[in-house]
């Protein structure tokens, strides 16, 4: 496992203490704002606790730890409170609600020997292509 030194600057960890104290902040937030203060090996830090501790007095996972002190490393301090957008790319929906209800419908007990003849997706390409609904079956 990657060690990530933590080292606050003063001014960071006036901001982190100022999220630790104020009620409005979401709680993941405030989670990562006190794993960031409770790792800080900066000259600022005047009680240094190791990250197992941290885990333990928080209730927290060892690795969550670890991932709030890596963002901190990587990417910054607003990353590792939790401000960021997702990674992950937004994917298009295949199939729409009528789409879904016609393959619902094709799946019911009064097409089933059709849909089993035809094949439940060949069933439902061909009556969406009917309604005008796809084009192409995927």
């Amino acid at each position: 496992m990657n060690r990530y030194l933590v080292e606050l600057e003063a001014e960071e960890r006036e901001a982190l203490e100022a999220i630790t104290r104020k009620g409005s902040q979401r709680s993941q937030q405030v989670v990562n704002a006190l794993v960031l203060l409770n790792c800080d090996q900066g000259e600022f830090n005047e009680r240094r606790t190791t990250g197992r501790e941290t885990a333990g007095v928080l209730r927290i996972s060892m690795r969550r730890v670890d991932r709030v002190k890596k963002r901190f490393v990587e990417d910054g301090l607003e990353a590792a409170l939790g401000n960021r957008q997702g990674r992950r790319a937004k994917y298009l929906r295949k199939a729409d609600g009528e789409q879904v209800a016609l393959d619902g419908a094709y799946a019911s007990k009064a097409n089933l020997a059709e849909a089993r003849a035809m094949g439940v997706r060949e069933a439902v390409f061909h009556k969406g292509k009917g309604l005008g609904v796809a084009d192409t079956a995927s």
